[in-house]
């Protein structure tokens, strides 16, 4: 059974709401962005943000967050691998620890440790579950270690198991399109279509449904 946070993280969470909004875009496509220009700034806003709110610990927490980050973007994955360790276990079921334990996944992903990275990533599923930006980005990490372990329609249908559990998810119809790529790409045609055709139908409003109509055309079922 999952992990939950409770009343008495409410206020740690508080001061990194800030910090998941922004930073929502970077997860939901991690490992796919694993650092980047943006990142930085990320940074820099968080370094404002809890200067005023949060409490020394929780400040020296995101501090190291963003130092973690920065490592990351210079390619240093083996220092990211340590800190991120380190401060996943100080600070464990808390919001630092999430954020921390999904570097920690990412900085395995970058220094092409799939194994681990794949245990981190379903660790951090186990302990806080798939739901919000976070959980999403474990969840499609995850997929993403599958394909580079070669287990492409595993991936594909791992994807696709996100919808199923999560139909009201605004993040639903991104994994059905990760899904779709992927069963293409293990020779899955027919099975990428109906999953195409899936977002078209079940997810009319959402901003891929265009992207999914295209694809359907390049794959000649519109």
């Amino acid at each position: 059974m999952s992990k939950r946070l409770t009343k008495g993280d409410l206020q740690e969470d508080e001061v990194l709401a800030s910090f998941y909004r922004v930073i929502g875009y970077f997860q939901a496509n991690y490992p796919k962005i694993i650092v980047g220009v943006g990142v930085l700034v990320v940074v820099i806003l968080i370094a404002v943000f809890v200067q005023d709110n949060a409490t020394k610990k929780q400040q020296a927490a995101v501090d190291a967050l963003g130092r973690i980050q920065i490592s990351m973007m210079q390619g240093q994955m083996d220092a990211s691998l340590v800190h991120a360790e380190q401060l996943a276990r100080e600070h464990a079921g808390s919001p630092i620890a999430a954020q921390a334990t999904l570097m920690l996944g990412n900085a395995y992903y970058g220094a092409g440790r799939y194994d681990e990275a794949n245990s981190t990533f379903q660790s951090f599923l186990d302990e806080y579950g798939s739901e919000g930006p976070d959980g999403y980005g474990a969840w499609v990490s995850l997929g993403a270690c599958m394909e580079q372990q070669q287990n492409t329609l595993a991936a594909a249908q791992h994807y696709a198991q996100f919808a199923l559990q999560h139909t009201d998810s605004p993040y639903s119809p991104l994994a059905l399109l990760e899904a779709a790529r992927a069963f293409e790409e293990s020779g899955n045609r027919e099975q990428a279509i109906r999953v195409l055709a899936q977002i078209t139908t079940d997810y009319r409003d959402a901003p891929v449904r265009r992207e999914a109509e295209a694809q359907l055309r390049v794959l000649g079922a519109s």
